[in-house]
């Protein structure tokens, strides 16, 4: 069950940090105070469906970039997740990328879509696979962020 919470955990936080994630801003920078709405629903093949969690958050992220790929790549690294991006797009206002994590031996794999709207406002879906103790198990995140105000973006250093 603990490694089970781990990949949830994972599955939801490395699409909100790929997100959130700093690049090369300076510290004290303009950035955008950000609400963030998280809706995980899980599902494990021979267990019944947990209700969906909903998580809220502010933070502050970049002005600009949010759903680069290099944005995303550097957030993920300063994660220590041993995770690669592929297939990457952005067509417009919309992003898709595939996503390969390893985790604790297992191999978590996603799939990513995110529209801008208005402004930075954004809304977003992952879906997540992998197979624990010989177990199918998907997780799924809506993702929602609305710009609330603004902040001073101090980027975390990586690594």
């Amino acid at each position: 069950m603990q490694q089970r919470t781990v990949v949830v955990v994972l599955a939801a936080g490395l699409g909100l940090a790929a997100l959130a994630g700093g690049g090369a801003w300076a510290a004290g920078a303009t950035g955008n105070l950000m609400q963030w709405t998280m809706q995980t629903t899980e599902h494990m093949q021979g267990a019944p469906s947990l209700a969906p969690r909903t998580v809220q958050r502010k933070l502050c992220a970049p002005v600009a970039g949010q759903f680069s790929k290099a944005q995303m790549e550097r957030a993920l690294q300063r994660a220590n997740a041993r995770c690669r991006i592929e297939n990457y797009r952005q067509q417009g206002k919309t992003v898709t990328f595939d996503q390969t994590c390893t985790v604790g031996g297992q191999t978590l794999t996603s799939h990513g879509v995110f529209h801008e709207g208005p402004g930075v406002d954004f809304t977003g879906s992952t879906h997540s696979a992998l197979h624990i103790a010989g177990r199918a198990m998907t997780v799924d995140v809506e993702y929602a962020g609305k710009k609330v105000g603004s902040c001073d973006y101090r980027p975390k250093a990586a690594g």
